[in-house]
């Protein structure tokens, strides 16, 4: 089958299986059978409106015939039914308001606050997990640990909902201290044997002195994506260090043979340049931030006098955005290394308003500048943004800009605002009328309260004739001070435009903006909750504008009369 029957199958399958009407699919992939090699094509899918909700999988084979999952996978695939039912899907950071449609003369501007939030547990999607371990002879029983509660990190970081990869190696000193500095075993993937079986090749052996050559192995981990470590693009990227002793500071040349020295501050600074974190966990206190000179005896020969000093795992972990934890005993190792990733994928270190270079310049500020962060991912945040815009020169044609807002999570865009602006055409003059709207109905209330109109059914038509001989194109601004009968322009609140139009009026016609227009445009549908505001009418000359006010026992004609900016709005033509 193709891959839309199988992903149309999938759906159907699910939505029988837990009588559920409606199920969207948010994660499809092809995975390999452990025996047979046969490609299989796995399924995660979620209620459309309930997409932080619970989220359930399914396996099928090429024929759309359902299969059982492999043991081997499960620890990867959240296979049984209490994981799968439990695993949330990503929640979404959304930003209110989610769009603009501005006009902006030259000397026009605009600050308005946006909201950007941002839902528990919204960090990454997309992040690889190295496990870095030492494995000199002091570290046995610490790995043991790991080895033995594997699978039970994987399941529980599977768990999550994010396309997670995770890849192994591990490190001891140089010769002849140690066989070898540092080994590579495996480049992230999503292969649960894979991992497991490289976990489980570590050996507690040699080690020397008791610094150890975590430096090499930490500068050699700071390769761009795409490189023979196999680091993805687009992915967090994240080393769980797992140690007991300080590292040689600094490695020299005569010992590495590399051409230059190897310090806490050059793999440091490597791996900060990377954007790589470091979650340090110490086995012993102070362990990896204990005094490496006293402990570097094995180097002096070649390199003279041992340098360094305490709080080496501490320093690399704050530098690389990570964390640092110490004292961890193989009791609780599995526990200490799920809690550490989960906080890590779970968290966001910067979220930021970054305007699209179509719209950037229009911008004038946009604050907090920098944004915020570090955001723990256990609870919800409603971050507020105040964005100043500003008109830019016109033009003889109208121009109209069309980009965005990005909310930039860690350096990935993971929301947008969109934003459309019209920069009106250069115009000698214009003349701006101000009429007021009253739409809908104010009821009365039980108690005594404040409401902006007495009781009653309020309707508002305001009509512009153009009485000349040429077309008029009129810009019309709806700024409501009460919208649904929330009172959004008292003192000291002001009313903002919510809505624009243009048209065209050709000569000697007339048109009508009525409270079921207003509405409209406000609401998207006619509605009856009590609006009250201006509607704000630009035009490249003088028509005439009336309302017409009508409530339970009365109606009011009145007539608008516009007036001319004391500078010309759009510039001279």
């Amino acid at each position: 089958m193709k891959s839309n029957a199988l992903a149309q199958r999938a759906l159907s399958l699910m939505q029988k299986k837990h009588g559920i009407s409606r199920m969207q699919i948010v994660h499809s992939a092809e995975i390999s059978d452990p025996d047979s090699g046969e490609t299989l094509h796995d399924f995660t899918t979620v209620k459309p409106d309930d997409p932080n909700g619970p989220s359930w999988r399914i396996l099928l084979a090429e024929d759309g015939s359902e299969r059982e999952r492999h043991p081997a996978l499960e620890p990867m695939s959240i296979a049984t039914r209490r994981v799968e039912i439990n695993a949330a899907a990503l929640g979404m950071i959304t930003v209110n308001p989610d769009s603009n449609m501005l006009t902006l003369n030259p000397d026009d501007t605009l600050d308005e606050t946006i909201t950007v939030t941002v839902p528990k547990n919204a960090g990454v999607a997309k992040a690889d997990i190295y496990f870095l371990a030492d494995t000199t002879g002091s570290m046995g029983a610490v790995l043991a640990a790991v080895q033995a509660g594997a699978n039970n990190v994987l399941t529980a970081l599977s768990g999550l909902g994010m396309d997670l990869m995770f890849g192994v190696g591990n490190y001891r000193d140089f010769p002849p201290m140690a066989p070898s500095p540092f080994s590579h075993q495996l480049n992230p993937t999503n292969a649960a044997p894979a991992v497991t079986a490289a976990i489980g090749a570590w050996s507690a052996s040699g080690g020397g002195d008791t610094a150890e050559g975590q430096f090499l192995a930490l500068e050699q981990l700071a390769q761009a994506p795409g490189g023979s470590l196999g680091w993805r693009a687009g992915a967090r990227r994240i080393i769980v260090w797992i140690g007991d002793a300080p590292g040689h500071d600094p490695i020299c040349t005569a010992i590495s043979g590399l051409a230059s020295a190897i310090t806490e501050a050059s793999a440091t600074a490597a791996l900060s340049g990377q954007g790589i974190a470091v979650l340090a966990i110490s086995t012993a206190t102070p362990g990896l931030d204990d005094d490496p000179v006293p402990l570097s005896s094995g180097y002096s020969g070649a390199c003279g006098a041992p340098g360094g000093s305490a709080g080496q795992g501490t320093r690399v972990a704050a530098a690389t955005g990570g964390a640092f934890v110490s004292g961890i005993k193989p009791d609780t190792i599995v526990k200490t290394i799920i809690d550490m990733v989960t906080g890590a994928v779970s968290a966001i270190a910067n979220l930021k308003l970054v305007p699209s270079a179509s719209i950037a310049p229009f911008i004038v500020s946009i604050d907090p500048a920098g944004g915020y962060g570090p955001l723990a991912g256990d609870r919800e945040h409603a971050l507020g943004f105040r964005v100043k815009f500003h008109g830019i020169a016109c033009a003889e044609e109208e121009k109209i800009v069309n980009g965005t807002l990005d909310v930039v999570v860690d350096g990935a865009v993971a929301a947008a605002k969109t934003v459309k602006i019209t920069v009106p055409p250069c115009r000698p003059k214009l003349t701006v009328y101000s009429a007021k709207f009253v739409c809908g109905t104010q009821h009365k209330h039980a108690e005594c309260c404040c409401t902006p109109v007495r009781p009653g059914h309020y309707a508002t038509q305001i009509t512009i004739h153009n009485h000349t001989d040429e077309p008029m194109t009129l810009r019309k601004r709806f700024i409501p001070v009460v919208l649904a009968g929330a009172p959004l322009g008292r003192e000291p609140r002001v009313g903002l435009p919510r809505a624009e139009d243009t048209v065209v009026l050709p000569p000697h016609s007339a048109t009508m903006d009525d409270c079921c227009r207003i509405t409209e445009l406000l609401f998207g549908s006619a509605v009856d909750a009590l609006t009250i505001g201006i509607l704000e009418i630009s035009a490249p000359g003088e028509v005439s504008v009336t309302a017409l006010y009508t409530t339970d026992k009365a109606i009011e004609v009145k007539q608008i009369h516009g007036h001319k900016p004391a500078k010309p709005v759009g510039g001279a033509g």
